[in-house]
């Protein structure tokens, strides 16, 4: 899916890598209920699973065993000291090197968990887009990645909450197949909210009232930013910050 190449067997790839198992209450087990949402632009369902599993089991095909044994895993070693003390709800300082690699993590897990989306035509991320990611870590020119503090409610170990949009300049149809989303999920304490395009021009400034609940880190802030931010992410909480982020969809 990555590197394109035809003469390599697909390997299974972690949703959530095992490592971190070892730095998540609850993370070796017993079976939990886990619970998969994805929803159109204008709110409809199109995707709604529940399941029961050991935590960190769930895989997708994707990768050959090459990339998932070689950059890949360069990925999930360089956030190891910057995510880890999240996972323990420590409060830690992320420089700008620090806030680079919790973006690129961040990014390959989308792109993994969108390999486990039942539709290919309902994917919004383009294949090239995984081209380009394997040849040098490109991040999408309109993400942008903010951090948040899971309070332990709700979906625990982990939660995943994902739209799907449609997003067209003014005056211009609405494109076919979906070209953006938003996404949030959680693992331990931490939380990821994804906003992903290939439109640079669409860009989120204004976060509204969610600010006091997340930390940007993509584009990155230099010198540093502060983990933990003001307010925690409650029950429900990563399905409201998608609601909010994607209702009405923005519009170029």
């Amino acid at each position: 899916m990555f590197c394109g190449a035809t003469d390599q067997k697909l390997s299974k790839e972690h949703l959530w890598p095992r490592w971190l198992r070892n730095h998540v209450d609850g993370g070796v087990g017993p079976p939990q209920e886990h619970y998969r949402a994805q929803r159109t632009a204008d709110g409809s369902v199109v995707l709604d699973e529940r399941w029961t599993a050991i935590p960190f089991e769930r895989q997708v095909k994707g990768p050959c065993r090459p990339c998932n044994n070689g950059w890949m895993s360069d990925v999930e070693n360089s956030v190891m000291p910057s995510l880890i003390p999240m996972l323990a709800n420590e409060e830690t300082t992320l420089d700008c090197r620090a806030q680079d690699s919790l973006a690129r993590w961040a990014t390959l897990r989308m792109m993994i968990a969108q390999l486990g989306h039942p539709a290919e035509r309902r994917r919004a991320i383009p294949p090239e887009r995984y081209a380009r990611f394997y040849s040098g870590l490109a991040m999408p020119p309109g993400a942008q990645v903010w951090l948040g503090r899971h309070d332990g409610s709700g979906g625990w170990p982990t939660e995943y909450q994902y739209r799907e949009l449609f997003v067209s300049a003014l005056g211009q149809p609405e494109p076919s197949s979906p070209n953006a989303y938003v996404a949030a999920f959680s693992i331990g304490y931490a939380a990821f909210v994804y906003w992903g395009s290939e439109l640079s021009s669409l860009f989120l400034h204004d976060l509204g009232r969610l600010a006091p609940y997340v930390v940007p880190v993509w584009p990155v802030r230099p010198p540093s930013v502060r983990w933990p931010p003001q307010e925690l992410v409650r029950k429900d909480g990563l399905a409201s910050i998608v609601e909010f982020l994607s209702n009405p969809v923005p519009r170029l």
